[in-house]
């Protein structure tokens, strides 16, 4: 689903990359380690889509990647709950995808047209499902509280650099995505959120 060939990246005389490749696939749980200033949080930004010295990232058809930076980059002017729900178009997307088809079946219909349209209408509501489900403010709320994010309308600019990571913690968490690039994800997080992540990360088919 994402793949890297010979990225190559210096900064300076100083070569941080050298003809780096991987390959992802869902479901892989892959671990990248290293010390500090090795170019790790790089190799992340670049499979994220920023541009490497040379060499090739391509994505399968609709795969979307969600990336959590170091430094979140989150609007300071948003609310918490403004910017975690900004990442779920996608699945607000589907939700309203769905109840037009859920319509589009009380229409007379042949048997076959019928059939196609309910396979499609339970494929969507699986993938519905497996993003969190269709009360949308529910599986919000129960990120937000599992992560241990008790402000919702506070501004992001008015939090500490702790409470920022968590929310875009979140946000990565509502995006869903089919590849989930985590830098430092336990960062500033309690046990309890941490065993969230174990969690989520044990259901879903993404690679991480």
């Amino acid at each position: 689903m994402l793949s890297a060939r010979n990225l190559k990246l210096s900064f300076g005389a100083r070569t941080i990359l050298d003809d780096a490749s991987l390959a992802l696939l869902p479901k892989d749980r892959i671990a990248l380690v290293g010390e500090n200033g090795v170019g790790k949080s790089s190799l992340l930004a670049i499979l994220a889509g920023e541009p490497a010295d040379s060499g090739l990232v391509e994505l399968a058809k609709d795969t979307r990647v969600g990336i959590l930076r170091q430094v979140p980059e989150l609007m300071s002017g948003d609310s918490v709950v403004t910017a975690v729900r900004s990442a779920m178009e996608h699945h607000l997307l589907d939700i309203a995808n769905h109840e037009n088809l859920c319509t589009d079946l009380a229409n007379p219909l042949d048997e076959n047209a019928r059939a196609r349209l309910a396979g499609r209408i339970d494929r969507l509501a699986r993938k519905i499902e497996s993003n969190g489900g269709f009360d949308v403010d529910y599986w919000v709320e129960r990120v937000l509280t599992r992560l241990g994010i008790s402000a919702r309308e506070q501004e992001i600019g008015t939090l500490s650099g702790g409470e920022r990571r968590r929310v875009d913690l979140a946000r990565v968490l509502l995006m869903a995505p089919d590849v989930y690039l985590l830098d430092e994800p336990t960062n500033h997080l309690d046990i309890e959120a941490i065993q969230f992540l174990v969690e989520v990360f044990s259901s879903t088919s993404s690679a991480v």
